[in-house]
C-alpha cells in the first residue's frame, strides 16, 4: 500500500508540473504566431542551422568510422554468409511446416535473461510459443536457449569470430550497425524463399496476444506491416506518424519484401542510421518494387513515447526503450516487470506477468517517466521553427527521421 501511495503521489506532481507547461506553451505559441515577422523567421533560422550544422557534424565523422567498420566487415553477416550457414536450410524447412508465421527472436549471450523474461510474458498467450523462432548468435546462446525450450525453431549464426575483430572506439556502434544489416540480409534471404513472418524483440511488453489482431489477414495487400514510434497526443510525433520503431514488423514473403530488404542492407552498408529508419525513408519515398507498407495503429503498438502522455489508452504492446542508461533486464527489474522466478531462468512469475499488464493497462507503469521536460521542449522549438518556414512541415516529415534516428545508435 505504502509502494502505491508514492506512485499516486508522483503521477498527481508530474500531472501539475505538465499542466503548468502546457499552459505556458500555449501562451508563447499564440503569441509567436501573431508576431511571425523578417526578424523572428530570420533569429530562428539561424538558431536552427547553428543546432543543425553542429548535430550534423558530430554526427558526420562518427559515420564515417562506423561505415569503415562495415565496409571491412560485411561479408561476415552477407546474404550469402547466411545461406551457406550449415542449419539454414534446415531452419527454412522448419518454419514452411508451420501453419501460421512465426514470431522470430533475434539474441545472443547478453540478451538471454531479457528473452526468458519475454518467454514467461507469453507463456499463457496461446499458441505464441509454438510460433516462436529463434535466431541465435552465439553458441552459448543456443545452448542454452534450446536446452530450455526444445520445441523452438532454431537456426544458430555464429558471429563470435566477428566480434572477437571489432576493437576500437566505435566497436558498439559499429556492432549495432552490422546487427541491422544481418537483420536486413536475413529477413531478404527468408522472403525469398516466400516465408512470412513477425519480426519480434524481447523488450516489448506483450498484454495480448499478437494473434489475436490478425494483422497479417487485416491487411493482406501490406507487403510490410510495421510499428511506430510516438503516439497521438504529441503534436511532435503528429509529424513523425509514418516513422517506423522497428521493434515489431511483419514481412510478406515475396519478391516484392526481398527487394526492400535488399535495398535496405545497400543503404545500411552507407548511412549510418538504424534500419528503422532507413526502412522508414524507403516506406515513406522511395518504395521500391511498388512495395506496400502499412502501419499498425498506435492504439495497438507503441514505443516507450506513450509514456510522455496523459496514458488515457494504453496499447496492447509496449516497446520499453530510451528510458535509462542501465541494462534492459536491470531496467524491467526495477520497474516491476522482472517475470523470471528469482535465478532461476526455468520458472516464471505469473503473478508478476498479470501484475505489469495492470500496470500498462491503468497508465502506472514507470511513474518516474510521466513527464519529460526535453521531449516538451523539443516540440515546441520544432512546432515554432515549422511555423515560420514555409513548407517546413513536410520536410521534416519526410526527411528528418535519419538526423533525429541518429541518437538512436
Amino acid at each position: 500500500m505504502r509502494i502505491f501511495t508514492i506512485c499516486e503521489y508522483k503521477l498527481q506532481r508530474q500531472m501539475m508540473r505538465r499542466s503548468y507547461f502546457f499552459a505556458v506553451i500555449r501562451k508563447l505559441r499564440s503569441i509567436l504566431k501573431k508576431r511571425t515577422n523578417q526578424t523572428a523567421i530570420l533569429i530562428v533560422t539561424i538558431i536552427f542551422l547553428l543546432f543543425f550544422v553542429s548535430k550534423i557534424g558530430v554526427k558526420a565523422g562518427r559515420a564515417r568510422k562506423v561505415v569503415r567498420y562495415v565496409s571491412r566487415y560485411q561479408h561476415f553477416v552477407s546474404e550469402a554468409a547466411i545461406r551457406r550457414s550449415p542449419n539454414f536450410s534446415k531452419f527454412v524447412r522448419e518454419l514452411k511446416s508451420m501453419s501460421q508465421p512465426p514470431f522470430i527472436l533475434l539474441l545472443n549471450n547478453h540478451a538471454l535473461n531479457i528473452t526468458f523474461n519475454h518467454l514467461c510474458n507469453t507463456i499463457d498467450m496461446d499458441n505464441v510459443h509454438e510460433r516462436t523462432a529463434i535466431v541465435a548468435l552465439d553458441q552459448t546462446a543456443y545452448r542454452t536457449m534450446s536446452s530450455r525450450y526444445p520445441k523452438f525453431k532454431y537456426f544458430l549464426f555464429d558471429s563470435e569470430k566477428l566480434q572477437r575483430r571489432i576493437r576500437g572506439e566505435y566497436s558498439a556502434l559499429s556492432s549495432y550497425q552490422l546487427f541491422f544489416l544481418f537483420r536486413a540480409n536475413l529477413a531478404a534471404a527468408l522472403a525469398k524463399r516466400k516465408l512470412s513472418y513477425w519480426m519480434t524483440q524481447q523488450d516489448t511488453l506483450w498484454r495480448s496476444n499478437l494473434a489475436d489482431f490478425n494483422l497479417e489477414n487485416r491487411y493482406s495487400n501490406a507487403d510490410i506491416i510495421v510499428d511506430r514510434i510516438g503516439n497521438e497526443q504529441m503534436s511532435l510525433y503528429q509529424k513523425r506518424d509514418q516513422w517506423i520503431n522497428g521493434a515489431t514488423y511483419f514481412v510478406r514473403g515475396g519478391w516484392r519484401s526481398a527487394g526492400f530488404f535488399e535495398l535496405l542492407s545497400t543503404k545500411l552498408k552507407r548511412w549510418c542510421a538504424p534500419d528503422s529508419a532507413i526502412m522508414t525513408y524507403l516506406c515513406m519515398t522511395a518504395q521500391p518494387n511498388g512495395v506496400v507498407c502499412n502501419w499498425i495503429p498506435h492504439s495497438i503498438m507503441s514505443s516507450s513515447d506513450w509514456l510522455f502522455t496523459d496514458r488515457s489508452h494504453p496499447p496492447h504492446f509496449l516497446q520499453i526503450d530510451h528510458l535509462r542508461s542501465d541494462e534492459k533486464m536491470e531496467v524491467f527489474r526495477q520497474s516491476g516487470l522482472n517475470f523470471l522466478g528469482g535465478n532461476n531462468i526455468a520458472v516464471c512469475n505469473r503473478t508478476a506477468v498479470e501484475h505489469a499488464k495492470k500496470l500498462l493497462q491503468n497508465g502506472t507503469l514507470f511513474p518516474d517517466r510521466y513527464f519529460d521536460f526535453s521531449s516538451r521542449m523539443s516540440e515546441f522549438f520544432l512546432d515554432l521553427l515549422l511555423i515560420l518556414i514555409p513548407g517546413g512541415t513536410e520536410f521534416y516529415r519526410k526527411y528528418m527521421f535519419l538526423l533525429v534516428y541518429g541518437d538512436r545508435l
